[in-house]
Parts: C-alpha cells; sequence; structure tokens
C-alpha cells in the first residue's frame, strides 16, 4: 500500500518524466534521420537502375510468389527462413527484369500472342505445359485437357484466372530469356587452333625432376617493407580486393541464457509426477496435447524410422505401455504406446478443392457434397477438377498430386488417404478448405504406431533468466562507448567474439541465430559505435561495429595484412631466384645445383600445361606453364611458385591419343560455353547495373 501511495503522491511528477522522455525520443529521431520527422522517406525497397523499387510494388510481388509456394507446397504457414528466400527470390526476378528487359528491347527481342499460343496449345508446346496437362492414367500429354481447361477459364473463380495469368507470364519470360541465350550460344565459335590448343593443353604430360628452395628458408624478420612496397602491391594485386556488396564486421559479447541445473531437475520431477495418470489416461492423444510442452502430433509412425531406443523398445511392447524417462532434443520424456496398426507406403490421390474464404461453411460442405454425388454418378473427376478446384497446381492435371508418403499432406487429408482403400471417395475439412479425395492407389503396407509422447523442456526458468538479464544489463550499462567494452572484456576474462563479412541482407551471424536486428543496427551504426542491448531467440548480445566497408575497392589499410604476406613472398622469390642462378651459373648440373642449395632433387610426374596440379607437388600453375616452355632435357630458368622457387629439367613429353579427333573437341568446347549462355550475360550485367537494395530498412 505504502508504494501505491508514493506513486499517487509524485503522479505530476511522474507524468512529467515520462513527457520528457517522449519529447527526447522524438528530438533523437529527429536527428538521428530515422523518425517521423526526419527528410528520409523510405517508401522504396530499392532502386535498379535509376528506376524505383516501392514498397507496394515488392509486398504485392511477395504475396504472389508466397501464395504460389503454399499452392506448391500445400503448406498454410511460411516460416521465416523461407520467407527471407522468397523475398530474395522476388528481387533476384526484379533484378533480371529491369536489367535484362533493357537488353532484350534494345535488341528489339520480342514474345507475342502468337507465340504464346503456340507454347501453350501449338507444335511447340512448352515443357512446364507438357508436365501440367500429362494423362495421369496414361503418363502422355492431352491435348484435349488444355482446350478443356481454357474454355473453362472464364467461368473458374477469380483467383483461379490470376493464378493462370500469372502462369502465362512466367511462359513469356522464359521465352524471352531463353530467345536471348540462343542469340549469345549462337554466337560463340571456337577457332581450330584455339581447340587444338586446349586438347594439347589437356592431353600432353609432362615429366621430369625439380628441386626446390622453401619460401620458409628465408626468415620474414630480415625482410623489411616500405610504404611503397605496399602501395606498389596495392596496385598490382587491387583487383583480387574487390568487394561485390557493402559488408559490415562487429565484435560482440553474448549472454546465453542456458537452463541451470535447478532447471533441469524441475523439469524431471514435474514429469515423474504425470507418469500415473498417463498409465490411467483414456484419451491419450487429449492428455498429451494438455500436458505436454512440445506440440503433438498425432500422425502413425513407421516403426521402421524409430531410432530413439526407448521407442524401438516400446514398439513391440502391448498397447497401453509407457516407457521409462528419457532424454532427447533438451526435454525429458514419457511416451505411451497409443496404437498398432499397418498403412500403405504410399498412395495415389486426385482431389477438388473448395475454399471457404467468405461464404458460408455449409454452403461450401454442400458444394462437395454434390460433387462427390456427381462422381458417383459417372461423371468425370478429371473434367471437375479441372473446372472447379481452387488447387491450380493439380486442378489442370484433373486433380491429380501423384503418389505422396504418409505426412506430406495436411493432417485431415493424409488421414483419409492412409486411412481409407482404393476406390474410396470422401469429402474432409482442412485448413485450405474442403477436399472431394478419390484415392485412385495404395502402395505396400508396413506397421505403424501412434505415439503419445508427453515432453517437459529442460528449459530457462523465470528466475534465470533474470538473473542472466541482470548480468547483460549490468555489463552494458557501465558501458559509454567501444574503449569501455574492449577494456570490460579485458577485465572481466568474457568470450568476445567476431563476425565479418556480414552483409546488408543477412539473418545470422557466426554464433548467432535471428540475428536480425543486430544486422540492421550494423548497417546504421559507424565504426566505433557500441550498439543497445539485443536479446535474440537464447542469449542477449552488446556489439560494437569495427568495420564498414562500401561496395568497390577495399582501403589499402584493410587488406594490408595480406599484402605483406604477397610482398614478403614476391622478394623471398627474388632472393632465391638470384641464389639459383648463382649456383646454376656454376653448376650446371641439377643434381649438382641441388646439393650446393642444400635441397635434394625429386621426381616430377605428370604435369599437363592447362591443370594447375602437380602430382606429388600441388597446385603450382607458374610451374605448369614453366614446363613447357622450356626445351627437354635443359635446366629451366628458376620459377617462384607457391611453395618456394623451382628449378627443374623435362625429361620427356607425351604424345596425342591416337583417336584425338578436333572436331569432337571443338564441339564439346563449344557446348561448354553455350550451356553458360542462360546465366552468365546477366551476372555480367549485374555487376555493370547500378543497384541500391534497401530492404533491410523494411524486413
Amino acid at each position: 500500500m505504502s508504494v501505491i501511495t508514493t506513486i499517487r503522491s509524485k503522479a505530476g511528477l511522474l507524468v512529467a518524466i515520462i513527457g520528457l522522455a517522449l519529447v527526447s525520443f522524438l528530438a533523437m529521431d529527429v536527428f538521428t534521420g530515422n523518425g517521423l520527422f526526419s527528410q528520409r522517406n523510405p517508401t522504396d525497397v530499392g532502386e535498379i537502375e535509376g528506376d524505383k523499387i516501392s514498397l507496394n510494388l515488392f509486398d504485392t510481388k511477395l504475396k504472389e510468389t508466397v501464395d504460389n509456394y503454399k499452392a506448391n507446397t500445400n503448406t498454410a504457414q511460411v516460416d521465416e527462413a523461407t520467407m527471407a528466400s522468397l523475398r530474395d527470390q522476388v528481387w533476384n526476378e526484379l533484378l533480371r527484369e529491369r536489367i535484362m528487359g533493357e537488353t532484350y528491347k534494345d535488341l528489339g527481342l520480342e514474345v507475342g500472342e502468337e507465340e504464346l499460343y503456340d507454347m501453350v496449345q501449338g507444335k511447340n508446346l512448352h515443357p512446364e505445359i507438357q508436365k501440367a496437362f500429362t494423362d495421369p492414367q496414361t503418363g502422355q500429354f492431352d491435348r484435349t485437357r488444355v482446350v478443356d481447361f481454357l474454355k473453362n477459364l472464364s467461368k473458374q473463380p477469380a483467383d483461379m484466372q490470376k493464378k493462370w495469368k500469372a502462369f502465362e507470364d512466367y511462359l513469356l519470360k522464359d521465352r524471352a530469356t531463353r530467345k536471348y541465350a540462343n542469340l549469345v550460344a549462337k554466337g560463340m565459335y571456337i577457332p581450330d587452333f584455339f581447340a587444338d590448343e586446349f586438347v594439347k593443353g589437356t592431353n600432353i604430360a609432362a615429366t621430369g625432376r625439380y628441386a626446390l628452395l622453401d619460401y620458409s628458408t628465408i626468415v620474414d624478420s630480415t625482410i623489411r617493407l616500405s610504404d611503397a612496397d605496399y602501395q606498389t602491391a596495392y596496385e598490382k594485386f587491387k583487383t583480387s580486393f574487390k568487394l561485390k556488396d557493402d559488408i559490415r564486421a562487429l565484435d560482440y559479447v553474448s549472454f546465453e541464457v542456458s537452463a541451470s541445473s535447478e532447471d533441469s531437475a524441475k523439469a524431471k520431477q514435474m514429469l515423474l509426477e504425470l507418469r500415473d495418470a498417463l498409465v490411467a489416461s483414456t484419451d491419450d492423444s487429449a492428455f498429451a496435447s494438455l500436458r505436454s510442452d512440445l506440440p503433438y502430433d498425432d500422425r502413425f509412425t513407421p516403426v521402421s524410422t524409430l531410432t530413439q531406443p526407448a521407442l524401438v523398445a516400446l514398439a513391440s511392447a502391448p498397447v497401453g505401455t509407457v516407457t521409462d524417462l528419457y532424454v532427447e532434443n533438451g526435454a525429458y520424456y514419457l511416451t505411451k504406446l497409443s496404437q498398432k496398426t499397418s498403412r500403405p507406403d504410399s498412395v495415389k490421390a486426385r482431389h477438388i478443392l473448395l475454399k471457404v474464404e467468405n461464404r458460408p461453411d455449409s454452403t461450401v460442405k454442400a458444394q462437395a457434397d454434390s460433387l462427390k454425388r456427381a462422381v458417383q454418378s459417372g461423371s468425370d473427376f478429371a473434367t471437375l477438377a479441372t473446372s472447379f478446384s481452387a488447387d491450380p497446381g493439380s486442378a489442370i492435371k484433373g486433380g491429380d498430386l501423384g503418389y505422396f508418403a504418409e505426412g506430406m499432406m495436411v493432417k485431415p487429408f493424409n488421414d483419409a488417404c492412409f486411412g481409407g482403400r482404393s476406390g474410396d471417395l470422401v469429402v474432409v475439412r482442412s485448413d485450405f478448405g474442403y477436399h472431394l479425395i478419390q484415392i485412385n492407389d495404395q502402395k505396400g503396407q508396413k506397421p505403424m504406431v501412434k505415439l503419445a509422447p508427453v515432453a517437459a523442456r529442460i528449459a530457462p526458468s523465470t528466475e534465470t533468466f533474470r538473473a542472466r538479464f541482470a548480468e547483460a544489463t549490468a555489463f552494458a550499462s557501465a558501458l559509454k562507448n567501444s574503449e569501455d567494452f574492449q577494456k570490460a572484456v579485458d577485465t572481466k576474462g568474457l568470450p568476445k567474439k567476431t563476425a565479418e563479412n556480414i552483409r546488408v541482407g543477412d539473418r545470422v551471424i557466426p554464433g548467432i541465430n535471428n540475428a536480425r536486428d543486430i544486422v540492421r543496427w550494423a548497417y546504421k551504426a559507424a565504426p566505433g559505435d557500441l550498439s543497445p542491448l539485443f536479446e535474440t531467440e537464447d542469449r542477449f548480445v552488446i556489439a560494437v561495429l569495427t568495420k564498414s566497408l562500401e561496395k568497390g575497392y577495399k582501403p589499402l589499410e584493410e587488406v594490408k595484412a595480406d599484402l605483406e604476406y604477397r610482398i614478403r613472398k614476391e622478394k623471398k622469390g627474388e632472393m632465391l631466384s638470384s641464389k639459383w642462378t648463382s649456383i646454376l651459373g656454376q653448376n650446371p648440373n641439377l643434381e649438382a645445383a641441388a646439393a650446393k642449395a642444400g635441397t635434394v632433387v625429386q621426381p616430377l610426374m605428370g604435369a599437363s600445361f592447362l591443370g594447375s596440379f602437380i602430382n606429388g607437388v600441388g597446385q603450382e600453375p607458374k610451374l605448369s606453364g614453366a614446363l613447357f616452355s622450356t626445351p627437354k632435357g635443359r635446366i629451366g630458368k628458376p620459377v617462384a611458385g607457391e611453395r618456394g622457387v623451382y628449378v627443374f629439367v623435362v625429361d620427356s613429353l607425351s604424345s596425342l591419343p591416337k583417336d584425338y579427333d578436333l572436331r569432337s573437341a571443338r564441339a564439346s568446347l563449344e557446348g561448354q560455353f553455350r550451356g553458360r549462355a542462360g546465366n552468365e550475360p546477366f551476372g555480367a550485367k549485374r555487376e555493370l547495373a547500378t543497384v541500391k537494395d534497401d530492404r533491410h530498412l523494411f524486413y
């Protein structure tokens, strides 16, 4: 009561403090450029070659893609990982449309209505049309199915008509892409001399001897480097330091929230107290659904798929048996054997889906029953499916779903197919609507069990969570900047981790899943900024942004360590090459020169001009090239390779195969290059295009 009295007495002061906090919050937004009053108005998810991509356009296309994904996979919900993948898919489609669309336009490349007709109904059918309208009974393409479908398209629900229009758009885009790829492929030509050199470079093998002076024979500290050395090397190797995307790097400390020994003991005791009730239960499904910490799935499980020893033993026990306590996937379990039966390995079925949407449930159910009676009276199921089914993926195939295994369909659908018999015609309700299902075939029989597992998760308790949060908060509240962060890490001996090469669309960083908020912060922060305390799935995280590199060439300072290795290697190469030259001037024999240098001669087997890997040596492309530019029997000039500096003698070169055919070689090369014509032009144009990706501001 005294606390409430104090709050009441200080109410005016409390209101003033809250008001001041709100004003400060809005003012912070103004000055950081992220708030309501900032000039920045993020309504676009990106820009491609000057063409802004609005959030509305992107979300519209994303919704269409998600709807298609759900329909094609019979999935009602889409997890976040899949959503991220679908967003990338939509973005890449927009990139291709904008970038390649201008190319097609400049070339006058078009796909007209006549070509669309030809792909759908004509002589040159698109593979997807052939696949969609193949008779499931004969395995042959049925042209009448296409005609019937298109005749009845205007009678289909608006959703089906929209999906067909999207399918036609896909066919048009695909044909344009193929036309362009064919233009590029037909423009490729392999001259005879090129094919001849390729065959020689891959088939003629050199054998000989070599001696090596390893770079490690020179101590690094004896090589002094100047600023001029770094600058020269940077210009020389600059192209290898080019970034295709913006990247960020950060250091972070995480406070993982994991279950304590007390939490584990409580979970174990709670489950043990339920054992007698589980044994006595007469409704195992309801008991498991209500008492288990983890979702209950009452589908039958094939005995052959059981791997947990306790469950393997349970499968051969009498119905009603309960296992002893066992641990799996971070939880204690007690599992009861509810049922035993045999069910098909796979089922072939077709269906007609009627969506409920805004219609009364009873009306849709009555329509499904009416269609069932029509089929029983002799109406063709495939024709009805083409006309009435709201599942576009199967409707154009007469409702055919092919063969599928247990668990691939939503539960009511699955149970009807695997619990029924071949020839059954049933109506079931699922999250998608009402299904009229015809079971066409069932293959095999296998022993199945229905299990009722009751789980108690070994999870952090509220007390454990609070204690870890308090620890993380105390650490974060004592920090003002990145210097404080490093001092605190050193003082407390905390394990600091580093995340490099973070890209704007990343959702995971090393050691942290669901790190989207951290990544978004990193792309708004400046190097040296200290993050707020983030809460992820199972930990609290505080980070410091250490690097912010934009697309283009990395600055010299960023690549100095890499350059140092290259410069030292190059200088050592010069020193060792000079040593070899001096020794060879006095010892023209390879064995004598090697002995003088303090090394040994080793055999060199099976090297080819176009193969950078040499048996017994490793990846040495420079040495491979030198072998084929040096006359047989002569000691070659020193070669600074990857491991050190080589001198060598080529003793023999193999001959070309007797069945060598230049025309076949040329055709093979042309096939390889033409096979890349579909994707590489887009990749090259993507590199040159001006693209701004701001999706991270929204997702």
